[in-house]
Formats: C-alpha cells, structure tokens, sequence
C-alpha cells in the first residue's frame, strides 16, 4: 500500500485554513472538506496556524531519530494548557535517559504509556466445541433483551444487533467491538478492526463473526450467533514499514445489524465524519468498557503497536486520546467507533492503547480504504 506524504498534506490542510480565517466558513460535509472543516475548529488564529504547520515539521522531522530508541514507542503534536503545540513522545518507561526539553524551538512533553497493546482480548480454549440449535434458538446465558443487557456489552443481544458490542471471529477464542454498521451503497457491513474479526490477518475471506464473541461463551462456537461473513481486511505490515489502519469489514444484513448503541451509549453515529482536532471532545461505547467520554490530546501521531507474540506493528498519522476520570478504553474495546460529543460525528477507529492514552485511526482513512459510509 503507497502511503501519501503525511506532513505536505498536513501543512496543505493547514495553509487552506489560514486562507478560510480571512473569510467566513461555510462548513460543507464534503470528503474533501471535512478534514479542513474539523481542523479550522482547532485553530483560532493565523499565528496558531502556523506554529502548528511548524509543529508538525518539527515532528517529522525528529520521529525517526526518536524511534529508534529503545524507550520511546511514538511521537505525536499535542497542545498545552495555553493552547501552544508540544512535541509529544511516548515512553515506555518514565524518562531518565537524555531527552531533550526543546526541538527546533517547541517544549518537549513525555508521557509515560507503557508498551501500547491492541486492545483485543484473547484466551486459548483447551478444545473448539460447536453448538447449533436446530429450532433456531441459542443456549441462554442469563442474558435476555437488548432493553435489559444495557450494561453488559459482553452478552447475547436480539437481532439486529447494536453497535459498540462484543464480537469475534470464529477462528479464535477472543472479543473485541462492533464498531458501526457502514454501505457501499448496496450491501451492508459490520466494520471493526483487522486484529478483531480478520486475526491480525490469519482469518480466511468468509470467515464467519458472531455475536458475542466466543471469549464471552466459555470459547465455544455457536453457528446461530453468526451475524456477518468477513468481506475485507487491509493487512498489518509487521516488517517495520508503516501502516495507515487497522481495519477490517464483513458483510451483513439490515435483518442482523443495527445501527445504533445500546440504550446507554451515545445513540446514533452520523454518517458525516469529521476531522479529529486537539483537545476536542469525544465519546465512544465499546465491549468492556461501555460508554466512555475524552479528550483529543495528540495529532499526527507515529506509534509501535504490540500484537502480542513478538509482532509489532508501526503506525502513523493516528489520533491519541484521554478519557474524563477514568480510562477511556481497555482490553476487548478494539473497534470502537469514536464520535465527537453532540454531534455524533465519527472522528476516528479505536485500535490500541497503553497508559493512560488510547490511539485511534483516523474515520477517514478507514473509510475511504474500503469505499463505505457509516450506514445511518
């Protein structure tokens, strides 16, 4: 996959702002305008506009020196509390090496996050165990109504299912998180990330997804809680070049898949996506943590994700985010759809995580990689 220089896009995003600031801006939901549209909100002035851009350059200029230290799993461009750019970096241990307090002239901030883990859930199950219902019916599992699992995101739901529940891939005794329902105009798909329902890229095209996710069933594989056959996958590249998403669809049907959250979520995500932008306001509903509510704290973000046995994965342009008080995200979270607060606006792909931050591809890029929409 050829990745687009991400800097000269950036700036050019920015450079068609400072020109919108002159005039008044006529938000349009256009493809080509929703990144400019969610930016301009992030910047108020020319001045801030600019130092972004030089941010931005800052950054990239300094990521592949400091990737290359051992500590250090991303950089990004975050904001401080007077609204100035900051050069992010991602430790994996609280700093006491030589890390410098300035880079080409911008303050320097270290958050300590760990190693940043994509946050599936996994388990192996001693044996495979098929069940299937000729009637029709599944085993009940204390779980009933969607009305009545409102804070159980883990359990059985009735068909069509919500968003922001448990799923899986039948090849494997996991869960991670429907994230939305999208189209292409003709059929409809459940989107999620690659880890979750293509197995880091071990799961078979047609390969069956159930509802809820085997780790939810004692890793079982009950054949009538199908509800999607996978279509598409782009592949995670662990060999150290750079990866754009981690994301994947299957194909579904409005009869099997909804399109909104759980009565305790935040509803209905719009089919207008927008441009995620520092320190807006977030939301998303996800398996194991349920509806949680953020923060944007980075942008332009470079980060090394671990997928467990020995495999990495290198990610860029990607979105970090805080939660308000408690983690926005945890293990079986993957594939959450992140929405701005009241709009519902999609903003981003939840994927990974460490520490207190939560990373994110952005809409999109998803989006546009597999040709859908957010099905509304």
């Amino acid at each position: 996959m050829t990745y687009r220089n991400s800097f000269f896009k950036l700036a050019a995003s920015l450079c068609l702002m400072a020109l919108a600031l002159q005039a008044i801006p006529q938000a349009q939901a256009q493809e080509t305008g929703a990144q400019e549209t969610g930016a301009l909100a992030q910047v108020q002035t020319q001045a801030q506009v600019q130092a972004m851009t030089q941010a931005m350059a800052a950054q990239e200029a300094q990521a592949a020196a400091l990737m290359q230290r051992d500590d250090v799993v991303g950089t990004g461009v975050g904001m401080d509390e007077n609204g100035d750019p900051v050069i992010k970096v991602f430790a994996r241990h609280r700093w006491f090496g030589a890390m410098p307090q300035q880079m080409d002239g911008f303050p320097v901030e270290v958050e300590v996050t760990g190693t940043v883990y994509a946050l599936d859930q996994l388990a192996e199950p001693a044996a495979p165990e098929v069940e299937d219902f000729g009637d029709g019916s599944v085993e009940d599992e204390g779980a009933g109504s969607a009305e009545a699992l409102m804070a159980n995101p883990r359990g059985r739901f009735d068909r069509p299912v919500p968003i922001g529940i448990s799923i899986s891939n039948t090849g494997a005794c996991g869960a991670g998180t429907l994230g939305a329902r999208v189209s292409d105009g003709r059929d409809v798909f459940i989107l999620s990330n690659n880890h979750v329902i293509a197995l880091s890229n071990a799961a078979g095209l047609n390969s069956r997804i159930v509802q809820p996710g085997r780790l939810e069933v004692n890793c079982r594989t009950i054949n009538r809680d199908t509800v999607a056959r996978l279509t598409s996958f782009v592949r995670i590249d662990f060999s150290g070049r750079s990866n754009l998403i981690d994301a994947a669809i299957a194909r579904t049907n409005t009869s099997l898949v909804g399109t909104a959250t759980p009565p305790d979520g935040y509803g209905r995500p719009q089919s207008r996506t927008l441009a995620a932008r520092l320190g807006q306001r977030v939301q998303k509903y996800g398996r194991t943590t349920g509806f949680t509510r953020g923060r944007v704290t980075a942008l332009n973000v470079t980060i090394n994700v671990d997928y467990g046995g020995g495999r990495v994965a290198r990610f860029v342009r990607q979105i970090a985010i805080e939660g308000d008080r408690v983690n926005f995200s945890d293990r079986g979270d993957s594939g959450s759809l992140i929405v701005e607060q009241g709009s519902n606006r999609p903003v981003g792909l939840l994927f990974a995580g460490g520490g207190v931050s939560t990373f994110a591809n952005r809409i999109d890029d998803v989006l546009d990689r597999f040709g859908v929409s957010i099905d509304e």
